[in-house]
C-alpha cells in the first residue's frame, strides 16, 4: 500500500534550502536539531522514525507556522501528521488531518489517497473508490492510487474495473511488485485460472516483496482472502519459498 510521496520529498527540499539561505543551522547542528522553531520541527518530525514523536513535531510546527511558509507547506504537514496517526490507527484524527489538508490545498494528491486508504481500512469501499479517483483525477500517473483503486473494487466484487487500475498501475511502472501480485490474485480470485495467476505471482516475487507483502499472502484479511485455496497449493508454496529464501540470502550478503 505504500507510495513515494512527491510531495514530502519538495517539502523537505525546501526546508533544507531554507535553512541553509537564511543561515539557521551549521551542517554539524543538522543531525542534532532542537524542535525550537517551525523549520526544526518540520524537519524532525519528517526524519523520526516514531509516529508519536512525529504527531508531536507536527502539531508544534503547525503552532509556529506563519502566513509567509505559504499553505501548500501547511496542507503537507497536515498530509504527514495525518499518516502518523494512521500509523497509530487512530483514524478519526487521521481523516480530521486529511480533510484539513484538503481544505487548504484540494489540489494535494496525496492528501485523497491517503484519506482513501483511511477509509480502505475501515471498509468504507465506495470512500475510498472516491479519493482514489480523485487522486488519479489530480495525477493520472498516480500509480499507488491505481493498484489501491483496483485491489478496492476486488473487495466490491468488480473485476473488470480492478484489472483494468493493476494493467493501469503496471504500464506506468512504480509499483510493479504489487502490481503484478495483484493481477495474480485477479487471476485466481476472478477466473480460477491457476496458471495465470502463478506466472503473475513470480513475476512479482522476482521483483521483491517487503516482509508485509509476503504476510499478506496468507492474511484472510488482505491478499489471503482473495487467494486462500490457491496459497495452499504445493506450487504456491513452492514460488514463496524460492522466492522469499532468495530475497533473505540476497539481503544477507
Amino acid at each position: 500500500m505504500k507510495k513515494e510521496n512527491y510531495f514530502k520529498i519538495i517539502l523537505t527540499s525546501l526546508i533544507f534550502a531554507l535553512f541553509i539561505q537564511i543561515n539557521l543551522f551549521s551542517q554539524s547542528e543538522i543531525t542534532s536539531l532542537s524542535c525550537y522553531n517551525f523549520y526544526s520541527c518540520v524537519y524532525k518530525g519528517y526524519y523520526s522514525k516514531d509516529p508519536q514523536t512525529q504527531i508531536e513535531y507536527y502539531s508544534k510546527a503547525l503552532l509556529l507556522w506563519k502566513d509567509v511558509y505559504g499553505i501548500k507547506i501547511k496542507s503537507g504537514i497536515y498530509v504527514n501528521r495525518g499518516s502518523a496517526y494512521q500509523n497509530l490507527k487512530q483514524y478519526d484524527k487521521a481523516i480530521s488531518d486529511y480533510n484539513k489538508a484538503i481544505e487548504l490545498n484540494p489540489a494535494d494528491a496525496d492528501a485523497y489517497y491517503d484519506r482513501g486508504l483511511v477509509y480502505y481500512h475501515l471498509k468504507q469501499y465506495n470512500r475510498a473508490i472516491d479519493d482514489y479517483s480523485k487522486a488519479i483525477e489530480l495525477n493520472p500517473n498516480f500509480a499507488y492510487a491505481y493498484n489501491n483503486r483496483g485491489i478496492t473494487y476486488l473487495w466490491l466484487g468488480k473485476c473488470k474495473k480492478a484489472k483494468s487500475d493493476f494493467d493501469k498501475a503496471i504500464e506506468i511502472g512504480k509499483d510493479k511488485p504489487p502490481s503484478y501480485g495483484n493481477l495474480g490474485i485477479y487471476w485466481w480470485y476472478c477466473n480460477k485460472n491457476k496458471n495465470k495467476s502463478l506466472y503473475y505471482f513470480e513475476k512479482a516475487f522476482q521483483q521483491g516483496f517487503s516482509s508485509q507483502e509476503w504476510n499478506n499472502l496468507y492474511d484472510k484479511t488482505s491478499a489471503g482472502h482473495f487467494i486462500k485455496d490457491l496459497n495452499q497449493t504445493p506450487e504456491f508454496k513452492k514460488l514463496v519459498k524460492k522466492y522469499k529464501n532468495k530475497q533473505t540470502s540476497n539481503q544477507g550478503e
